[in-house]
């Protein structure tokens, strides 16, 4: 089962219809809030998991005899290896617990997940560790319950608080092709390096005239093989280029350093861009084709623009009855706060009174309500279907006009209509005023 359906979501979410003992149990343990809990302990066991690897480099450092490290682990953390069996015990408990409880509710698709599998085999292994401890590696069987973390892609798709999370996973899914080949250009472009330095210079490692012993086994370190080649080209392009650099050019040939200089512009610079550039097309492109993304942001960009509609709305109601009059509006003419107010919703200060006209619709009080629909309604630039509508009401004034005054106009209409919208909007206007 590929890792984007595991994302879509648990494969076990219980019906709602079942009010059953089994049917509540189900939604408990199928809901984001216990997944999420579950993810919250496997962090922290996480972080017990490093806790232990630094309380053994303690222990290291103090058999060695690494400088600073003269105490002994349980002198410099006394106690802590009870407290580390103790809350192994306590983990293991609680995921075997989990693993048992979801068998046993969602015990028929229960293992068409491999998140459940992984699960499954990092507590038996746990439980056996501690019945019978020794049979297993301890840092192999660490290491193995760190694995549990992949159980944390499931949140993803049922939290929005990681929507950013959600989108640089599905990005980097995207970009596993454009990965490869990017590795496969630049392994082309360092073996190519690689080979052609080395080359150069096994001339100079096999003469012993040319390098003293010392000087030669420095060089052979950094260019003596091809492997040796390898890394030291891959520490040019991505780390630390000076310190190869200097070695050619003080004891080989300074000429070494055009050869650097070309190699770190063309490659370093030139190449690493390109494919940098491609990378963040790659993540644009798949931002823009994310329905769930652009929904979740027009969503977003509603909520904000109603808060704005709520924050005006009080604003222009001075009385606070939740009504606003044209005296209340009146009263705003002059204000320049009004004005910038009124341009976060796109509308100009100066036409007010058309914009409470259109609001009001002939009792003299202006609602929440009306507000918010009136400044949905004349948001943005006018749409295809307004234009229909229009023409449609005109056509039926039209109806109800004498056939007389009706030819001469429909005859202008028409002629109008070949043309653009604009004169056909204002065309049609002036009609209705007519009528």
């Amino acid at each position: 089962m590929e890792l984007g359906s595991m994302m879509e979501g648990t494969p076990y979410e219980p019906p709602e219809e079942d009010h059953s003992c089994c049917g509540r149990l189900r939604r408990i343990f199928a809901a984001p809030q216990y997944e999420l809990a579950v993810t919250l302990l496997i962090f922290v066991n996480a972080l017990l998991i490093g806790l232990q690897f630094q309380y053994e480099g303690f222990q290291l450092a103090h058999s060695i005899g690494f400088p600073g490290y003269s105490a002994s682990a349980d002198e410099l953390w006394p106690g802590i290896a009870t407290a580390f069996d103790v809350l192994q015990v306590t983990f293991t408990s609680l995921f075997l617990a989990d693993v048992v409880i979801r068998g046993s509710l969602f015990w028929k698709t229960f293992f068409y997940d491999w998140f459940n599998w992984l699960d499954l085999v990092v507590v038996l292994s746990s439980v056996v560790d501690l019945i019978t401890p020794g049979m297993f590696n301890t840092s192999v069987l660490r290491l193995l319950r760190l694995t549990k973390l992949t159980r944390s892609i499931r949140i993803l798709k049922v939290s929005s608080v990681l929507d950013s999370l959600n989108m640089i996973m599905k990005c980097l899914r995207a970009s596993v092709g454009t990965l490869f080949w990017s590795l496969c250009v630049l392994l082309v472009i360092q073996c190519i390096g690689a080979i052609v330095i080395m080359y150069t210079v096994q001339t100079h490692i096999r003469n012993p005239n040319a390098l003293s012993q010392e000087n030669r086994l420095l060089v052979f370190a950094y260019f003596g093989t091809f492997s040796r080649s390898m890394l030291t080209m891959f520490e040019v392009l991505f780390a630390n280029w000076i310190t190869p650099c200097r070695i050619l050019v003080e004891h080989l040939s300074e000429y070494f350093s055009a050869v650097f200089i070309l190699y770190r512009c063309l490659v370093g610079f030139a190449v690493l861009n390109v494919i940098q550039a491609v990378f963040i097309q790659r993540t644009m492109q798949v931002a823009q084709d994310d329905k769930e993304l652009q929904l979740k942001q027009k969503q977003y960009a509603a909520k904000t623009f109603e808060r704005k509609l709520r924050y005006i709305f009080e604003e222009l109601d001075t009385s606070g009855d939740g009504i606003v009059t044209w005296e209340e509006f009146d009263g705003h003419l002059k204000d320049p706060r009004t004005g910038a107010l009124l341009s976060m919703i796109e509308i100009d200060a100066q036409d007010l009174r058309v914009f409470y006209d259109l609001l009001d619709d002939g009792d003299g009080r202006v609602d929440a309500q009306k507000f918010a629909q009136g400044v949905l309604a004349m948001k943005g630039p006018a749409k295809g279907i307004d234009l229909a509508q229009l023409s449609k009401n005109v056509g039926r004034l039209g109806l109800m006009a004498p056939p007389w005054q009706l030819q001469p106009r429909f005859s202008a209409q028409q002629g109008l209509t070949q043309g653009s919208c604009l004169p056909l909007q204002q065309l049609e206007t002036s009609e209705a005023l007519r009528l």
